[in-house]
């Protein structure tokens, strides 16, 4: 985190992420209390889509006014103990964002929540939900299915490609929460076997597709 950075005569870069989800998070958080912010830097869609190709690179500004709230806002968002800040308890979802995405650098990895990896692969089909759980592997593969089956439906060499498509991201979501509880449980499979798994995922979709499309 940065902090003191100014951007223009009024504003001030409170924080920096590198993660497009916990700084939307922390984004959610400062607006449940009511503090005014903007959002610099690569957009949160934006990152993800790049996440292999750019460096990412997510601000938080706020007023200068509000500076010293947003900041015990910040504190209280990591820290550990419940009822270390009069933040604490002021929202039933802050709560439940401080309880689940809690910094905790001895603890092991950073905790991921279930219904962010779902929400993230409905909303980024893109094998968004494994991005999230770190399984950046598997995800890779299911990008490029994903890609493939538009590619080909586009092309208008396989239109039921789609379908396959319409498949893997289906299978991201429904499988990702899954990836998540790896995640936090520190067993996060090898890329070799992610990428086995996931290959083997994207045959499957394709040949359904297929074979429905003959039914058809």
């Amino acid at each position: 985190m940065s902090e003191g950075e100014h951007e223009g005569d009024d504003w001030v870069t409170i924080a920096s992420f590198d993660d497009p989800v916990e700084a939307e998070m922390t984004c959610d958080f400062l607006k449940t209390h009511g503090i005014t912010l903007r959002q610099l830097g690569n957009a949160p869609q934006v990152a993800v889509l790049n996440r292999f190709q750019t460096i990412v690179d997510i601000r938080i500004a706020v007023r200068e006014a509000d500076v010293e709230e947003a900041t015990e806002a910040l504190a209280a968002l990591r820290s550990e103990r419940r009822d270390a800040h009069p933040y604490r308890g002021a929202s039933e979802d802050s709560s439940k964002v401080v309880e689940q995405e809690g910094e905790g650098d001895d603890r092991g990895p950073k905790k991921r929540t279930r219904r962010a990896a779902f929400a993230l692969a409905l909303l980024l089909p893109i094998g968004s939900g494994h991005f999230y759980a770190h399984h950046g592997a598997a995800a890779a593969i299911v990008l490029a299915g994903i890609l493939g089956g538009m590619i080909a439906t586009i092309a208008g060499r396989a239109p039921w490609a789609f379908v396959a498509s319409a498949i893997l991201v289906a299978g991201d979501a429904l499988l990702s929460p899954l990836a998540v509880a790896r995640h936090n449980a520190g067993k996060v499979p090898s890329e070799g076997k992610q990428r086995v798994v996931a290959a083997g995922a994207v045959a499957a979709a394709f040949a359904i597709a297929w074979l429905l499309s003959r039914e058809g």
